[in-house]
């Protein structure tokens, strides 16, 4: 639902067209991704900032960071295993982490499978 509200968003009200942002992404603190209600931002990236009327929706500028990626496709909670995966490996390499991003490649269907790109930011 809130994909659908920000996708028709960026199309509609800031008339965007598909080669004009990137895919949306959620971005939540990967300590809570077993949580099953956790805080997140849900965005799709820009070129550059706008000025906004909706006061429903806002910019978050995001900073260049180091990441490691996985890409993983079944069901939404399935997506965890992999998260951990992601989590271990900062650990095993002595990294410190961040925020989770999980960008869907394919637009999610309610009880459908997910297509995303895990990033979790990692940084010494």
């Amino acid at each position: 639902m809130n994909y659908n509200k920000i996708y028709n968003y960026t199309t509609m009200d800031l008339g965007k067209k598909e080669d004009e942002f990137g895919f949306p992404v959620m971005i939540t603190d990967a300590d809570n991704y077993k949580d099953k209600e956790v805080s997140y931002f849900l965005g799709i990236p820009l070129s550059k900032k706008f000025g906004l009327t909706d006061n429903n929706f806002s910019f978050r500028t995001q900073s260049p960071t180091q990441n490691y990626i996985m890409y993983y496709k079944g069901t939404y909670d399935g997506r965890i295993k992999a998260i951990q995966q992601l989590i271990q490996k900062a650990k095993k390499d002595e990294m410190r982490f961040g925020d989770i991003r999980q960008t869907f490649l394919e637009r999610p269907v309610e009880d459908g499978d997910v297509n995303m790109k895990l990033s979790l930011s990692v940084f010494k």
